[in-house]
């Protein structure tokens, strides 16, 4: 079987994307933006509501170096061009699991315009945790 260099192209882009499925989300991670093309996760009662956690920005461990964002890609992107690091499987949805610290690795981090992370994302987050409060489970 002979397939044409676009073709060829087309296969690899499929194949550089790794699904990486954790307790608490799954996301497939494109290994030519570094960041995740999606991410799929439940928030229920149970997962809201925990105590107050930590951001320890990490690499992800289940995604090599190369596909990836690492610490230092972050550093003074704040001050250069006003983004903030963007969960987006929510730490606060999760923080009532024990596995919340893995919402902070960097293949579940999208740059995000400040006044868009602090704003209306951070509404719509807040608004599905209502909804789970509520005792509809929300994917």
């Amino acid at each position: 079987m002979r397939f044409d260099v676009t073709t060829l192209q087309q296969l690899f882009r499929i194949i550089a994307r790794v699904v990486s499925a954790r307790p608490i989300y799954t996301l497939q991670n494109n290994a030519q933006t570094k960041f995740a093309d999606w991410v799929a996760y439940r928030v229920t009662p149970n997962t809201i509501d925990g105590p107050s956690r930590s951001r320890n920005w990490q690499q992800d461990p289940n995604i090599p170096a190369t596909q990836t964002m690492v610490p230092a890609d972050y550093n003074g992107a704040h001050a250069t061009i006003g983004t903030d690091r963007g969960h987006q499987v929510p730490l606060a949805s999760f923080s009532n699991t024990p596995h919340w610290a893995t919402t902070n690795y960097l293949s579940n981090i999208t740059p995000q315009a400040s006044n868009l992370n602090q704003g209306p994302w951070a509404q719509l987050e807040n608004a599905v945790r209502n909804l789970a409060r509520t005792g509809q489970v929300i994917i």
